[in-house]
């Protein structure tokens, strides 16, 4: 019998549980269910010859299974057991920040970055999140100190981070707590991630209702299927979930910081209808 090897089955776990724009099949009893445990049980027997690898996939399956806390703990064993590579850090930074640990993601990003301050990929997956959840500084430290980048595509991202300076500022104008306003995009993203798979990229669309004080923050839904047919009732439940969730924070909010937010920020899924949706 052929011995697995760990590189091959994480593989097959990235080939499985990572592609973009997919809706998660979560039913417990089909083909594919069978799949994801036996894989898991694969993977287990394989820590001890390939930790980093094992626990990488651990990781895959689990935030696909949406169990978030155990996959940002395998995230977290492999980044601590591995030699720091790129890979390892960045998942575990991106985990990072999809559990609100800014600061500890943007100083991993750091340490990544400094190796690769000419890897447009790596410098786009960096500031696409920190100017969404309204970090320009940070963004800009990394913009400013990017090397041997072409001039087209720099100006390109410094655009984006222009877009994104100016809703900051409105949304300070509106005297809208910023921290709150993350709370309520990590909400939407984890809300999106419960449906999707991690590969796939969240876009918003943020409009401002200067009238009433509102800010519009709606979520484009893309799914990409065997018939390309979007599923409208996926759209209705993850507004639901949305709901629900903030209902549960709005709760436990004491002093009703997010709850005032909430007033201002209006949050919501829809699907993609003609829109062209500029991947970089």
């Amino acid at each position: 019998m052929t011995a697995i090897e760990p590189a091959t089955k994480l593989q097959e776990v990235i080939k499985l549980f990572t592609r973009p724009y997919e809706i998660k099949d979560l039913r417990p009893f089909c083909d594919f269910a069978h799949k994801r445990m036996s894989l898991k049980r694969d993977l287990t027997q394989l820590i001890q010859k390939d930790p980093v690898a094992a626990y990488t996939g651990l990781a895959i399956i689990a935030g696909y299974e949406n169990k978030h806390e155990e996959a940002h703990d395998y995230f977290k064993r492999a980044f601590l057991i591995s030699d720091k590579s790129y890979s390892s850090t960045m998942n575990y930074a991106s985990s990072l920040l999809s559990n609100g640990e800014f600061e500890s993601a943007i100083e991993l990003y750091k340490k990544v970055f400094v190796e690769n301050p000419n890897n447009i990929r790596f410098l786009v997956k960096i500031i696409d999140p920190l100017v969404k959840f309204l970090f320009i500084e940070e963004a800009e430290f990394f913009l400013r100190n990017a090397k041997g980048i072409d001039g087209k595509y720099i100006n390109r991202i410094a655009g984006k981070v222009n877009y994104y300076n100016l809703i900051n500022d409105a949304i300070l104008k509106m005297n809208i707590n910023i921290d709150n306003y993350r709370e309520i995009l990590k909400i939407c993203e984890c809300v999106y991630y419960d449906f999707f798979t991690i590969t796939s990229s969240v876009y918003s669309n943020i409009q401002f209702d200067n009238s009433q004080e509102i800010i519009w923050l709606s979520t484009v839904v893309i799914q990409k299927n065997e018939d390309e047919i979007l599923d409208y009732e996926i759209i209705s439940k993850m507004n639901d979930l949305f709901q629900d969730k903030v209902l549960d924070i709005v709760k436990s909010d004491r002093d009703n910081q997010l709850k005032q937010t909430l007033e201002k920020v209006c949050c919501y899924f829809r699907p993609n209808i003609n829109e062209h949706i500029d991947e970089f």
